[in-house]
Order: C-alpha cells, then sequence, then structure tokens
C-alpha cells in the first residue's frame, strides 16, 4: 500500500529531525569544555592554597618545637649555674678582661659550672653534682655538622676523690694550682671549632645564637643605677666593676636563636645560611635598649627579599627570644 509506506517514511524522517533538534552544537561543547577547565583550574588552586598553608604551618609547628626544646635545656641549665666569685665563667663582654670574657663578633659561646648532670668517665662514688657546661654554633665541619646548635656537658669529680692536679676533662673543679679556668682545662669548651666527642647536637635547625644581660637595677654608694640591657656580664657604670663576679650584677640572661625547618634548610647551602648570620646583627646596647629589639633586626633580615635566601625557604625562616631569670649569688 502506497501511502502506508510513504506515511511511514515522513515519520521517521520526523523522529530524526526531531532527535536532531535536541544534540548539542560544537558552540556549546567549547563554551561547556571551557567552563569546566576553569573549575578545575578554581579547584586546583583552592586545594594548593590549602597544601601551603598547611605545609607553613607545619613548618612554623617545627621550628616552634626546636625553640622550645632548646630553651627548655638552657632553662635547666641556667637555673643551676654556680653563682660565685672564686669560680670561673667564659661569657661575652664589651671587652677582653682578665677572666678570659671576650667580645664574640657572630655567634655567641658560653661555658660555665653548672649542677647539672655530665658525661664523665669516673665512678660514680667519685663523680660529683657538678659540670662544665658549654653552648656554641658549630663552625667548623670537622667538629661535626656546620651551622648547627650544640651542647658540651663534662661531669667533674670530687675534689678528694683523685689527686688533685689536673688529669683531664672530669677532673676536680679546683686544681692544685687553684686553676679552675674553663678556657685553659676545657679548651674545645670556648671555641668554635675545636671538635670534643662530648658536644651534643642540640639544636639542629639552630643556626644563629647571641645572648646579653639584664642588669640588675641598684643602689651604690647613694647613686641609683636603674636595671638596663647590657653586652657586659658585670654593671660598667659602677666604679670598680671589672669582672663577671659571680654575674652579682646580672639578673637576667636573655638569649635570641634564628631557626630553619629541615625541609627548607636543603634549599639553603652552608654559605648562604652563614652570610645570613652575618646580615644579624650582634647586641648593641647603644640601639637596643629593650629586650624584643634584637629579634626585630633578626626578623627584618629574614623577610628582606634581598636576603640572598631562595623565597620559599625565606618564609620557613624564624626568630625567637627568651629571657632566663637567674638565681641569686651565692
Amino acid at each position: 500500500m502506497p501511502w502506508i509506506e510513504t506515511d511511514m517514511g515522513e515519520i521517521f524522517s520526523m523522529r530524526w529531525r526531531r532527535a536532531a533538534s535536541y544534540g548539542f552544537s560544537l558552540v556549546e561543547l567549547l563554551v561547556s569544555l571551557a567552563v569546566l577547565a576553569v573549575l578545575m583550574v578554581f579547584i586546583s588552586q583552592i586545594f594548593g592554597s590549602a597544601t601551603a598553608v598547611t605545609g607553613s604551618r607545619n613548618q612554623r609547628m617545627d621550628a616552634d618545637a626546636q625553640a622550645r626544646a632548646v630553651f627548655g635545656r638552657m632553662a635547666v641549665d641556667f637555673a643551676q649555674m654556680i653563682r660565685r666569685p672564686d669560680v670561673d665563667y667564659f661569657l661575652k663582654s664589651a671587652a677582653s678582661d682578665a677572666s678570659g670574657n671576650n667580645p664574640q663578633a657572630g655567634n655567641d659561646r658560653m661555658a660555665f659550672y653548672s649542677q647539672v648532670p655530665g658525661y664523665s668517665s669516673a665512678s660514680a662514688t667519685m663523680q660529683s653534682p657538678v659540670s662544665v657546661v658549654a653552648w656554641r654554633i658549630n663552625e667548623s665541619s670537622a667538629g661535626g655538622i656546620l651551622n648547627q646548635l650544640e651542647r658540651l656537658g663534662c661531669g667533674l669529680e670530687w675534689s678528694g676523690a683523685a689527686s688533685l692536679a689536673y688529669s683531664g676533662p672530669s677532673g676536680p673543679l679546683v686544681s692544685a694550682s687553684g686553676d679552675n679556668k674553663i678556657s685553659s682545662n676545657w679548651p674545645a669548651a670556648v671555641s668554635a671549632t675545636q671538635t670534643d666527642s662530648r658536644y651534643e647536637n642540640a639544636g639542629p635547625q639552630v643556626f644563629r645564637l647571641e645572648y646579653y644581660y639584664l642588669l640588675r637595677g641598684q643602689s651604690v654608694n647613694g647613686t641609683v643605677y636603674p636595671s638596663a640591657a647590657s653586652a657586659t656580664p658585670w654593671d660598667t657604670r659602677i666604679p670598680g666593676r671589672s669582672s663577671v663576679d659571680g654575674l652579682r650584677d646580672v639578673a637576667a640572661i636573655v638569649v635570641t636563636i634564628a631557626v630553619v625547618d629541615p625541609k627548607s634548610r636543603q634549599l639553603i647551602t652552608d654559605e648562604q645560611l652563614a652570610a645570613l648570620a652575618d646580615r644579624m646583627k650582634d647586641f648593641d646596647a647603644s640601639t637596643m635598649t629593650a629586650p624584643g629589639d634584637l629579634k626585630a633586626q633578626w626578623q627584618s633580615v629574614i623577610e628582606d627579599a634581598g636576603n640572598g635566601i631562595p623565597r620559599t625557604a625565606s618564609t620557613a625562616l624564624h626568630t625567637y627570644e627568651r629571657t632566663f631569670s637567674l638565681s641569686p649569688a651565692f
């Protein structure tokens, strides 16, 4: 039946045209792909920002943990420091003196007697509760890893446990000659480069160390001397004061450190880190009159775009400062 075939052909043709009218044109497909690409870029940026924030927070947490550990160990050493006029100290000052105190450019060093445990080859019955404690930033590849904070603890013997003559790092507090000078008996304790197996890595992420003193306010012979920050461990304003003398003029020691997290440390060479440390000023009592001034100067160096450190690593550098109050002198 011809009319049936004609109608069926028209019906199929109409259905095909109707289906074709419901499809997407090439322009619509291109627009859809462009919108999808924009969304993917936007989502990737969100994830990238979240990852960067998380990474930065983790880096800060690592640096904070390192600073807490270092300051915690220092707090114990300072709290147990022996403060007597008849014992020796190796501390920095604005000028050299007979006790071995000296100006220290760059990273500071310190050594003193403290009632804390220290390594000793002597038997338990011969060990005294006193140790020689030293802190430094290692500056020799032969002495350990460069630009890392180290601590030395040498346990001492009782004076009557053996011959009074000094016989090594575990010798008595006072030798037969009366020499308890740290620089002559423990040369590695006052050196930034000399090796000693008893040095331990106390702050692998700490690359800069500086300290100064807060002098106590006091009245001497009717003259009032207010408290002040000082680069010398005695009050040079008071006539006759020219030595540590048991740190009787010092109320507290302020320690400032700079820390880099382990991942960022891999992006920085030893030369770059040393150059950055050189740009971080030493304490200057004429311009840094209050706690926080030195830390602020260091932070400005870190934030300087021309500091020579890769930007991704520079943002992971942090500075910390803590004030350690000292117990009264004997």
